[in-house]
């Protein structure tokens, strides 16, 4: 599933939590995904390009999130 945006990204972590009845070795990956997910979500939108204001950001962010998944 390719996440567009920040809340699907942490309905989707939050799920992944969810299923999780214990924490299990092995499950690294997945939270390693989720977590470079969110670094570069939040670093999109903390550090848009010169001139990107306001809802750009998110538009950006979320463009990043994409690309980060491609």
């Amino acid at each position: 599933m390719i996440y567009k945006n920040r809340d699907e990204l942490l309905r989707g972590y939050m799920g992944w939590l969810e299923s999780l009845h214990s924490p299990v070795k092995g499950d690294e990956p997945e939270l390693e995904r989720f977590r470079y997910l969110l670094k570069v979500y939040y670093e999109a939108q903390a550090n848009p390009p010169d001139g990107v204001i306001g809802v750009g950001t998110i538009t950006y962010a979320e463009h990043k999130l994409v690309e980060a998944q491609q």
